[in-house]
Formats: structure tokens, C-alpha cells, sequence
């Protein structure tokens, strides 16, 4: 009888995030070298240049949602593109940059469906949670610090669930042919279920060091990084998967 693989941990799952742009390192650099860092370089240069059109909504003199079309654009077509590169480049694992490209380019409608729809949902999210949690901030309704603390980390620890499963689903619309939009969400919220205080510490990482990294060169070094360890998890999901399987067959 087979036995069911056990889940990696937090420290396995870093590791094989590093080790995994390692096994073919000429075409992560190539990656990087003509997609990533250029476009990082262009929305980086747009933030700098505050292009129009972008507005401020504020409340009390406070600065509530800030929105630079723009950058803002540019940011999610560069995040979909390292998604997508990326983890078919970890997980299927192409012999150079053109092979890459050609079998990207079969999937790219369903990628841009999915990191649309995703996007949407985000973006929602977020301001249903702001929408809700500003009266309780703004001390309107005379919430004490107990309160305003456990919305505060109950809004956030949504808020990380909510954008690792849309990030999962790029990746899921990436490498599966057949899934994309609701259906490669919902396949990631799958991967997370198995898992998810791995994954809610992991993504909370991952916001805080995108948060308070503002360089270039460290924040693609950070993209592959996540990018990887995406991967990692979609991996350990479809080798339980299939473990899980032939269990069942073994059984039947």
C-alpha cells in the first residue's frame, strides 16, 4: 500500500523555491534579462513621472486609496508576464526562451481571462474591506483598540488569502490548458485548502518584504523568488494529487 506524501514545511518550501530557478538557470536569466527588468524598469520610471491620469480619494485629510492608472496598469501586466513566464519555465521546464515563448503564446488568452477576472475580484475585495473597515478606523462608531485591531487583522488575513489565490490562478491557467478564469481559481483555492497556515505565513512575508523593497534589481530577485515558490506549491498539490490516486486505486 502507497502512503500519502507528506507536505513540505516552511523551511523545505524555501528551499526547494531557491534550488528550483537553479535547475535552468540560463533561461530564468534570459527571462529576466528581456522581460522582467525591462518592464520593471518602465513602471518604475512611470511611478517616478506620476503619469496622468491618477487621483487620490481622501477622507478627513487622509489619504484612503491612492491610484496612478498608469503604473497601476503596467504593475499587472508585468506581475501576469512573470507569473505566467515563470512558472511554466519552473514547472515544465523548456530548453530555451523561444520553446518558452512558443508554448506560452498557445495560453496567453486564457492567462490574460484569468489574471483579468483575478484582478477584479482583488480590486473588490480590497474596497468592500475598506469600504467596511473605515467607519470602525475613523473612531465614527466609538470602537475600542481591541476591535479596530482584530478587524484590522481579520480584513488583512482575507486580503492575504484573496491575493495568493488569484497569484495560484496565473499560475494554474499557465501550465493547465483547461483552466482558467473561475475554474483556475477555484483550483487554486484547492492548493491553498491543504495548506493554509503555510500559505497565509508565506504570503504575509511576501507582502511585507514587497512592501518595504522600493530597488529594482531586489524587487525581480523577490519576483522570482515568489514566483518559485508559487510553483513549488502547484507542484506539491499535483504530486498529492496523483499520490492520493493511485491510493485509491490500490484501494479499489
Amino acid at each position: 500500500m502507497s502512503k500519502l506524501r507528506q507536505a513540505l514545511n516552511y523551511l523545505e518550501i524555501i528551499k526547494e523555491a531557491i534550488k528550483l530557478p537553479l535547475t535552468n538557470p540560463k533561461l530564468i536569466l534570459s527571462i529576466t534579462f528581456f522581460t522582467l527588468l525591462p518592464l520593471n524598469l518602465i513602471t518604475l520610471a512611470a511611478h517616478r513621472l506620476n503619469l496622468p491620469p491618477s487621483f487620490e480619494i481622501k477622507r478627513e485629510d487622509k489619504i484612503v486609496l491612492e491610484v496612478e492608472l498608469v503604473r497601476d496598469v503596467l504593475q499587472w501586466l508585468a506581475t501576469t508576464l512573470a507569473i505566467s513566464l515563470l512558472s511554466k519555465a519552473y514547472i515544465e521546464n523548456p530548453s530555451s526562451i523561444l520553446h518558452l515563448l512558443s508554448a506560452s503564446q498557445r495560453q496567453w488568452k486564457r492567462v490574460f481571462v484569468t489574471s483579468v477576472f483575478t484582478e477584479l475580484i482583488a480590486f473588490n475585495c480590497s474596497s468592500l474591506l475598506l469600504v467596511l473597515g473605515y467607519p470602525l478606523h475613523s473612531n465614527k462608531l466609538g470602537a475600542t483598540d481591541f476591535l479596530k485591531f482584530a478587524t484590522a487583522m481579520t480584513g488583512f488575513g482575507v486580503l492575504v488569502f484573496v491575493h495568493l489565490a488569484c497569484q495560484l490562478s496565473l499560475v494554474v491557467s499557465s501550465v493547465e490548458e483547461s483552466s482558467y478564469g473561475l475554474f483556475a481559481l477555484r483550483r487554486a483555492v484547492e492548493i491553498i485548502k491543504g495548506r493554509r497556515l503555510q500559505c497565509f505565513v508565506l504570503m504575509a512575508l511576501m507582502l511585507l518584504l514587497d512592501a518595504l523593497v522600493s530597488a529594482a534589481p531586489v524587487g525581480i530577485v523577490l519576483q522570482l523568488l515568489w514566483c518559485s515558490v508559487y510553483s513549488v506549491l502547484y507542484l506539491e498539490s499535483r504530486k498529492n494529487k496523483g499520490t492520493e490516486e493511485e491510493e485509491e486505486r490500490w484501494l479499489v
